[in-house]
């Protein structure tokens, strides 16, 4: 399904795929797909501009075979990503929808049950979208945002440089009653998550201020997911937990809270003993342990022959 019907001029529209094991005669099933626009991928998206004959979407992937993702699901459970369209490569400003008109959009997913040799396939069928001319402050923003480059950094969710994120930051500033503005807050928020020179402090200040004016937006779930990451960088494992589960009670389809997913399945399983019967109080964690040139880890080695 697609998250809107009626947009303005530039305004991102997510493709939400949502997979649910309700029908599995067995406890668990699973489901795989490749999750990328492109040709020999598994979503194929047609998008038909005002006067113009359908074309295949791409967004910003590339034109390469990608790895298919397989999600285990047990009985009742369901899993549901977000695929943003945005960026065209073709159009001069970069979007997408960059003109005001009736747009018609069509999807299809292509995918394996329980490894099956035959493909599943789920369509889309021919969606409207209408798309008006941005007017006052939604106009002013989008002239802010009206750059290739920034419609691919929102395709990818993340700011490609600085000045990508000082744009959007001053959009969600200037701005913050126009569509663009949960987009331009979230992008702002990820430049300060870059491994080069991350700003935990920062990034978790701009994310919960998108949660906060932004509740019901497309673009929580992946904030609060964020703020989690934020939290344990900072070592606020307390805080982190909390957004975990405020996530679980709010999107428990969300795909990174998925047990598959190294961070969720800590959340999950943190409380469960050990092997040697250690209470999860008691168990270090990877971020707490000593590095190797540490005096603590240097007493914990083996003694060698030499030594002795």
């Amino acid at each position: 399904m697609l998250d809107k019907s009626e947009i303005v001029v530039g305004e991102p529209v997510s493709l939400i795929v949502t997979v649910v094991n309700d029908t599995s005669r067995s406890p668990t099933s699973n489901f795989s797909a490749k999750f990328f626009f492109t040709e020999a991928n598994g979503v194929k998206v047609m998008v038909s501009a005002p006067g113009e004959l359908p074309v295949r979407y791409e967004g910003a992937d590339q034109r390469i075979m990608y790895p298919s993702v397989e999600i285990n699901l047990q009985k009742g459970e369901s899993w549901r990503e977000i695929l943003p369209l945005v960026y065209d490569s073709g159009a001069k400003d970069g979007y997408l929808f960059s003109k005001p008109g009736r747009y018609i959009v069509s999807a299809e997913l292509t995918g394996s049950i329980l490894r099956e040799a035959t493909p599943a396939v789920v369509t889309l069928p021919p969606t409207a979208v209408t798309v008006k001319a941005a007017e006052g402050n939604a106009a002013a923003a989008f002239k802010l945002l009206a750059k290739p480059e920034m419609a691919k950094s929102l395709q990818r969710g993340m700011a490609e440089n600085e000045a990508i994120a000082n744009t959007a930051r001053k959009v969600a500033s200037d701005f913050p009653d126009t569509p663009y503005s949960p987009y331009a807050l979230y992008l702002a928020a990820t430049w300060n998550m870059r491994p080069q020179a991350p700003n935990y402090e920062q990034a978790a200040s701009d994310f919960r201020a998108m949660v906060g004016r932004y509740p019901n937006h497309v673009m929580v779930s992946p904030s609060v997911f964020n703020l989690v990451l934020c939290s344990m960088a900072l070592k606020q494992l307390d805080v982190a937990r909390d957004w975990f589960w405020y996530l679980r009670d709010l999107d428990p389809a969300y795909a990174l809270m998925r047990r598959e997913n190294p961070t969720a399945a800590y959340f999950y399983f943190d409380h469960v003993e050990t092997a040697q019967q250690r209470r999860w109080w008691m168990v270090e964690k990877p971020w707490d342990a000593p590095g190797p040139d540490t005096p603590q880890a240097k007493k914990a080695q083996p003694i060698s022959p030499e030594e002795q």
